[in-house]
């Protein structure tokens, strides 16, 4: 969700934890919505805004993965007892994929290079766009 501030705020937790959009189908397997209507906001991906925009991500990542441990804690103690369909995978799983997803065995630069990969694999990514046109035609959601 964008704030009309123009921050970025995630909403979407059970996606974060172990959902995906269609019940799991893996149908939007994007790392992240980076469409060309966001892009177009940045002025394109030759704009000064689009690299502001991949220099804050990275360092906004490495910032998160700094703190990796805590926000695991945070998970973990939100696990205990819940019936929350984004822990439906059990703690084992979620923990360990939530993990992973810090790329924590890596070094800085090699993380910088898989978040480097991730924004690149999102932008314009066709599995988004088809999900977002499904959307559009069943529910009316754009």
């Amino acid at each position: 969700m964008m704030l009309s501030s123009g921050h970025v705020v995630h909403i979407d937790f059970g996606f974060m934890l172990s959902n995906s959009p269609g019940g799991n189908m893996a149908f939007e397997n994007s790392p992240f919505k980076l469409t060309q209507e966001f892009l177009d906001v940045m002025d394109g991906e030759c704009s000064e805004q689009y690299e502001y925009f991949r220099t804050l991500l990275i360092r906004g990542f490495l910032e998160a993965r700094k703190h990796m441990e805590r926000i695991v804690l945070q998970v973990r103690m939100m696990l205990t007892g819940s019936q929350m369909p984004c822990f439906r995978e059990g703690a084992d799983f979620v923990l360990q994929t939530m993990q992973d997803r810090f790329f924590s065995t890596l070094t800085e630069e090699a993380c910088i290079e898989k978040v480097v990969d991730l924004i690149d694999s999102s932008v314009n990514n066709w599995r988004t766009i088809q999900y977002d046109n499904y959307q559009r035609l069943v529910n009316g959601i754009l």
